[in-house]
């Protein structure tokens, strides 16, 4: 019963607005903020966003020549990038091992999966942070993850889930993140497998089902999108001295971006993920007219 159609419908609707009402959002403080050159690196960004590029976008850019990670406010789209190429490809790669090779689909699954980590070891570049096969594993996870949560019933075995993730949060530091180690990222994604695997009556779910985990679940995509262009923003209007450098304004922009989220959540995101498709394709219309003017008129500015 599985409907290409209904997939990809159920996916723009889900992402596509909350990302495209966090760039339109981001396009005011851009032209305020940035200074011409960095301007035009944003202007290019948000095509690669658009598109879904993102990843290979920042994986060739010059960084030596560039504007500084931290105050580039499209950064983190390269890994919203890599998950709509595997929205992308993941639907007709199990259409086809349902229609041909029904019995071999968690086999199959998890030969590409460990085919993924194993490339992370084949390489030190840059390239395994932005490109889709070095990222694969994590996103097929979940789908195995998904099989094995019907077949096998294992008691307590959340228990050995959240030591993996504390053991990942108190043990990893900054450094090892830096350098794209698959370790930390391995032991953490096992450790969230296990506690989805484990009995929905037990300690881990009963915790997570409380109203504030609840909240935070509901903005998390919005937080994601939002978080980088709030943090980029504040950190340009600092250096041009129109915000201050206050004791308590990192905390002051979490907060800022949980209330953002939650707006962009309540009135993006719940509404377009119950409207309908003409409403649907109105608002990307419209959106894409906007966002490729002001790509263009960018393009027109001399530099």
């Amino acid at each position: 019963n599985f409907s290409f159609k209904e997939f990809y419908t159920r996916r723009i609707k889900r992402i596509i607005p909350g990302l495209f009402s966090t760039l339109l959002i981001t396009i005011p403080f851009s032209y305020w903020l940035l200074i011409p050159k960095t301007l035009k690196e944003y202007a290019d960004s948000l095509v690669s966003s658009i598109f879904f590029y993102a990843n290979y976008y920042f994986r060739d850019l010059d960084f030596y020549n560039a504007s500084g990670t931290k105050v580039m406010p499209l950064l983190h789209t390269w890994s919203l990038a890599i998950e709509e190429q595997f929205y992308i490809i993941f639907p007709l790669v199990c259409w086809f091992i349902f229609r041909y090779l029904r019995n071999f689909i968690f086999y199959i699954l998890s030969f590409i999966f460990l085919i993924s980590i194993y490339l992370n070891s084949t390489t030190n570049y840059l390239v395994k942070f932005y490109e889709i096969q070095f990222r694969a594993w994590e996103l097929l996870f979940g789908a195995l993850i998904m099989i094995l949560y019907r077949k096998v019933n294992i008691k307590h075995i959340e228990k050995i889930g959240l030591v993996f993730l504390l053991f990942s949060i108190f043990y990893f530091d900054d450094k090892m993140l830096t350098l794209n180690s698959i370790e930390p990222k391995l032991i953490a994604t096992t450790g969230t497998g296990l506690i989805l695997l484990s009995n929905k009556s037990e300690l881990p779910f009963r915790i997570l089902n409380n109203n504030f985990f609840m909240f935070m679940g509901n903005i998390s995509f919005s937080a994601y999108l939002l978080h980088q262009p709030i943090f980029a923003f504040s950190r340009v209007a600092i250096k041009r001295n129109i915000l201050t450098n206050h004791e308590y304004l990192y905390e002051f922009l979490i907060l800022a971006v949980v209330l953002v989220a939650y707006v962009n959540w309540k009135y993006v995101e719940k509404t377009f993920q119950n409207t309908s498709i003409r409403n649907l394709i109105i608002f990307i219309f419209s959106s894409m007219l906007v966002l490729l003017s002001f790509i263009f008129a960018s393009s027109q500015t001399n530099y």
